[in-house]
């Protein structure tokens, strides 16, 4: 190598060392031996920054405890620093959203609120000199107005402050941070606070920009809007989901109309957008995902929309088009997300010519008027996770379809919905090769034949729901091995013997309907071993005979309770003042002669309803009649 090449090369690599900075110390759940460089700690005045930031926070849950300990402020929760320099880049103090969390009770819902952040904002981040990142989303502020002093964090890149309770007039000053790449402020609203804008003339400054979402935001008034946000150069994702947007372009400016880097744009839930799909929305030929849910369209889909050659995602539900599904739809090869959902004017047959949607993972086509047989070349598509066909007026069999995709050498089908149509015959045994599937529901259709006993390999299964069809033959005891199984709906058929003691293994079912069929037969305490979690049983309807042991106490506590026409009696069932989260109890032609023991009172009187075969009664009306003798004809 020659001295000036080797002198060339020394050059280029001292230029590209500050792009080898982004090795960070992440505080959130780092130790001191995440630090490269032990040396490096943060420095005095960034520390006392970020405690005075703290002070004027509101922590409930004691999230920044971590604060309060030790002098090296890089090791504490959500705060991030470069690992070279020790300077304070990041602040990362998101909470999770409510989609993100499963609360199941009241003490839980309080705890999700507890670990918010609240208070305000102190400008002590100003003192930052090199925060480039601001993550405060999903927390709550209680309404207060985004401050000002944000707009003089020069060096900031990515401002999250999204779900976290801000309202009033968004602050006109978050355009000067010109470096920024990626401004969220969607989803601030509350019962009586809302963001909101007046004009975007603001965002003209952010040329870097990539990354905009002000959904929820009220846009009303901002009249620029498009004019705006379509001459931002380097923008490539744009939400403005719900932001009371006017369309009030003319025709001849639509010419200056750019969006050049843009891939995906969500304008749904804007009723003022005009009747028919904008031209300017379909010359957007290079987008990848396109939101248009419920803006209230018309007429057929357009014939513009074949020309988006490079869509991935296509939400377009709740409009009013009126039309079948056009072939050119079926040559959109690249589509991994179809949403036509309730178009109720959407008419006509599905094509075989789905198949050629190879890349597609998500089909909804509920909720409109497509008649027809559903094309066995469905199953054909074995990248699909989610099909949902439901509330329509499809008509034929459907297990060719399963036996496809049975055929995909992966099984990665997850959701099957196609409740509410007219569909008939068997289910196939193939079916359970669909080891993937978790939500599987068929109901209110015409299906018939046995459930096949290869339903209970669906080890993924969480909620099965076969109820409103002409199933028969007995319950398959392999239901029993569906350990992960939530919701068990088969009520309304003609099933009939036996309930399979295996039922008693599911110890995650929370909801069990198997009223009104033809089951008889003896249900003991094996029957509900491990049903811990039982919350709703609902099976009245059948001629089943409860011999529980003497001093039987059931394992779960069930909110509503139907076991009309069970046999019961005579004695009043002493296990039944167990159940003290009761709220919905019925227990009709079922044999009892005995009166309500004076230990049940107390949870008859917190019930909502009490219901017989004649009428449903409030517990005042029971009540009224002294409970004793005279309550006998509510349970009789």
């Amino acid at each position: 190598m020659t001295t000036s090449a080797a002198l060339a090369f020394f050059v280029c690599f001292l230029i590209t060392i500050p792009n080898f900075h982004v090795c960070f110390c992440n505080g959130i759940n780092s130790s001191s031996s995440n630090h490269t460089h032990s040396n490096i700690t943060c420095f005095q005045n960034e520390r006392d920054a970020l405690l005075i930031f703290k002070q004027d926070l509101k922590d409930a849950s004691n999230r920044l405890s971590s604060w309060d300990i030790g002098e090296d402020c890089c090791m504490w929760a959500g705060v991030v620093c470069d690992n070279f320099t020790g300077r304070v880049r990041e602040i990362r103090l998101r909470s999770p959203s409510s989609y993100e969390e499963s609360i199941e009770n009241d003490a839980e819902y309080e705890a999700y609120w507890r670990h918010k952040l609240g208070g305000k904002l102190n400008p002590s981040l100003l003192d930052l000199k090199h925060l480039h990142y601001l993550d405060l989303s999903n927390n709550y502020f209680e309404g207060a107005p985004i401050p000002s002093f944000i707009g003089s964090i020069a060096t900031l890149r990515y401002l999250n402050l999204s779900g976290a309770g801000f309202g009033g007039t968004i602050p006109p000053q978050l355009g000067n941070v010109t470096a920024m790449r990626y401004l969220d402020l969607g989803y601030n609203y509350g019962y009586n606070y809302r963001l909101l804008c007046g004009n975007l003339q603001w965002l003209s400054g952010l040329v870097l920009l990539r990354h905009l979402d002000m959904s929820r935001v009220n846009l009303s008034k901002a009249f620029d809007w498009l004019q705006v946000t379509s001459n931002l150069p380097t923008l490539v994702e744009l939400h403005l989901s719900d932001c009371e947007l006017e369309y009030v372009v003319s025709p001849s400016s639509t010419n200056k109309i750019n969006f050049t880097s843009l891939d995906i744009l969500d304008l749904s839930y804007n009723y003022n957008l005009g009747s028919s799909v904008p031209g300017w929305i379909l010359s957007l030929n290079h987008l990848v995902s396109l939101d248009l849910s419920d803006c209230l369209f018309e007429g057929p889909l357009p014939s513009g929309l074949q020309n988006m050659t490079s869509l991935r995602v296509l939400d377009w539900p709740y409009n009013h088009f009126n039309s079948t599904i056009p072939n050119w739809l079926y040559s959109l090869s690249h589509l991994e997300s179809l949403s036509l959902q309730a178009n109720p004017s959407l008419y006509g047959a599905v094509s075989i010519a789905i198949e050629n949607l190879t890349s597609l993972v998500s089909l909804d086509l509920s909720g409109n008027q497509l008649q027809g047989s559903i094309p066995t070349s469905l199953g054909k598509l074995c990248k699909l996770k989610t099909i949902d066909l439901s509330v329509n007026e499809f008509s034929g069999e459907v297990a060719d379809i399963f036996v496809g995709f049975s055929r995909c050498k992966s099984n990665e089908l997850e959701t099957f919905h196609s409740w509410g149509n007219h569909l008939l015959g068997h289910l196939p045994y193939e079916l359970g090769q669909l080891t993937s599937l978790a939500d599987f529901d068929l109901a209110s259709n015409s299906f018939s034949g046995p459930i096949p006993a290869s339903i209970g390999r669906l080890s993924s299964l969480i909620r099965l729901d076969l109820s409103s069809n002409k199933f028969n033959g007995t319950l398959p005891e392999s239901l029993g091995r569906l350990g992960k199984l939530k919701g068990l709906y088969i009520s309304d058929n003609s099933l009939d013997g036996t309930l399979p003691e295996s039922l008693g293994r599911l110890g995650k079912l929370e909801r069990l309907d198997i009223s009104n069929n033809l089951l008889e037969g003896v249900v003991s305490d094996v029957h509900f071993a491990n049903l811990t979690r039982l919350r709703r049983l609902y099976a009245g309807g059948n001629r089943l005979t409860l011999n529980a042991s003497e001093n039987w106490v059931p394992p779960f506590q069930v909110e509503h309770l139907i076991l009309d026409s069970w046999k019961l009696g005579p004695q009043f069932p002493l296990w039944l003042p167990s159940q003290m989260k009761l709220d919905i109890l019925s227990i009709a032609n079922t044999r009892i002669s005995d009166s309500i023991p004076t230990l049940f009172l107390p949870i008859l009187s917190k019930l909502s309803w009490v219901l017989d075969c004649v009428g449903s009664y409030t517990v005042q009306e029971v009540l009224e009649n002294h409970l004793f003798p005279s309550a006998r004809r509510y349970l009789a």
